[in-house]
């Protein structure tokens, strides 16, 4: 039998609301709401085109992701009336199977219960399974076929690095994303083992909100990309995300950019009742829509016009204020706010985003930066084993963090070669984490 027909629904109330919020599951007090996830945890896979959940394993080791392709994951719109309008548990987990694809996340959940108990894990150390789910550009096709969508390059023009866009700032996008979120809190909203879900409605590539609109405009080793006309993936980019002859009254503007993740916090609010939801960020970005706007801007600034273009940004330090007091203020401590690069050097100061997280405070949570070593980067970009431990210390012991996501490869003899890395139940390593887990456990305490 699979392990999603037999795990049980069991809603604490119901409570009916107007507006394009129907009946979600509800909590009666505080104490309802589980406590954020903390400790180190595995971060899944990266934008590899894959689904993948890192399944239980370590000996200080406190969670994995389940980073799952929204492809993968959801067959069909999820209605939560016509869910609601079914009166046995039965019915409810075959309708909900008929929408999705949960096998992923279902073994995972079965993997960590095994070594919890196995481990004798009791409540405060539970191995927990955090959800990331990658929208964007990969958004299933019924999703696609509700919205408009463009053309859109990542890293350069190559066809691996060509997609096509949902236009995630739109109303019908952004319901489809509520859909999302609805089924999924209705599955795992009550099971103790998730322990966070990541927001991730407005991305493109990676699901960090506020940051890679418009693509990149440089290659690895700081050269500029350019088309056969001259322009590079921004500029082609920005221009086909505010083509109004292909997108009509739905083109992109910075204001519907701002007001998709205010709503992506008012989703989260109204369908995870019991469980975190993780805000990956970076500064907000005001993006230049035009060559005319980033010509005006250079001139502003003193700089050469070639210096900006369109589909560069400015940051915008007060609107990520202004959003990160929106999140707190509708979730409270179910907003876990954090960023995804951080390295053991970081330092809090002059309103960079490690300052603005600090001022805010916990709960927060760090993903640390990716590794590389000193053969295929530059020294500044370089990060090893021992400073993702040191970054991991800065983020407990500085910053005050719950919670860390290691960089892949923390578990394999070469950190830069992951070909022919076996995971094992107990590393080598893993004794490593034990002083700066101790901190980020203690702050979630």
């Amino acid at each position: 039998m699979r392990l999603n027909q037999v795990l049980s629904l069991s809603f604490l109330g119901c409570t009916l609301l107007t507006g394009s919020f129907l009946s979600i599951p509800t909590v009666s007090a505080a104490s309802d709401l589980k406590a954020s996830p903390s400790g180190a945890v595995m971060r899944g896979k990266g934008p590899s085109g894959i689904s993948y959940c890192d399944l239980a394993r370590g000996t200080n080791v406190d969670g994995g992701y389940c980073q799952i392709l929204w492809s993968d994951l959801q067959r069909a719109r999820f209605s939560q009336k016509e869910y609601d309008a079914l009166t046995t548990t039965a019915e409810k987990d075959t309708y909900l199977d008929s929408k999705f694809q949960f096998e992923l996340i279902d073994e995972a959940l079965a993997a960590a219960k095994a070594f919890n108990d196995q481990h004798d894990r009791g409540d405060a150390d539970k191995f927990k399974v955090l959800l990331r789910i990658r929208a964007g550009v990969d958004s299933p096709d019924w999703v696609r076929n509700r919205t408009k969508e463009v053309d859109w390059y990542f890293k350069s023009f190559a066809d691996t690095q060509k997609h096509k866009l949902p236009a995630f700032w739109t109303e019908k996008y952004q319901d489809s994303y509520l859909s999302l979120m609805r089924g999924l809190a209705a599955k795992y909203d009550n099971n103790e083992l998730i322990g966070a879900v990541a927001a991730s409605m407005c991305m493109t590539v990676h699901s960090e909100i506020m940051w890679n609109r418009t693509g990149r405009k440089k290659d690895a080793d700081g050269n500029e990309i350019r088309n056969a006309d001259g322009k590079n993936p921004r500029q082609v980019n920005i221009a086909a995300m505010t083509d109004a002859s292909v997108l009509g009254s739905d083109v992109y503007t910075n204001p519907k950019d701002y007001a998709c993740l205010e709503r992506q916090v008012d989703i989260h609010k109204n369908t995870w009742k019991r469980t975190p939801s993780i805000f990956g960020s970076h500064l907000y970005q005001k993006y230049y829509l035009t060559e005319k706007d980033a010509n005006h801007a250079a001139d502003e600034q003193g700089k050469k016009r070639s210096k900006i273009d369109a589909g560069d940004a400015t940051t915008v330090v007060n609107k990520t204020h202004d959003i990160f007091s929106y999140c707190r203020e509708k979730l409270g401590d179910r907003c876990i706010l954090g960023n995804n690069s951080l390295r053991d050097d970081e330092v809090a100061i002059n309103e960079n985003i490690y300052d603005l997280l600090s001022t805010y405070g916990p709960p927060l949570y760090f993903q640390t930066n990716v590794f590389g070593s000193l053969e295929d980067k530059e020294p500044k970009d370089a990060f090893s084993y021992e400073q993702m431990l040191a970054a991991m210390d800065l983020a407990g012991s500085t910053f005050g963090a719950l919670m860390v996501e290691m960089a892949m490869g923390w578990d394999c003899d070469n950190e830069y070669d992951k070909t022919d890395c076996t995971k094992a139940d107990v590393h080598s390593e893993a004794p490593n984490f034990k002083a700066p887990r101790d901190v980020l456990k203690a702050n979630g305490s």
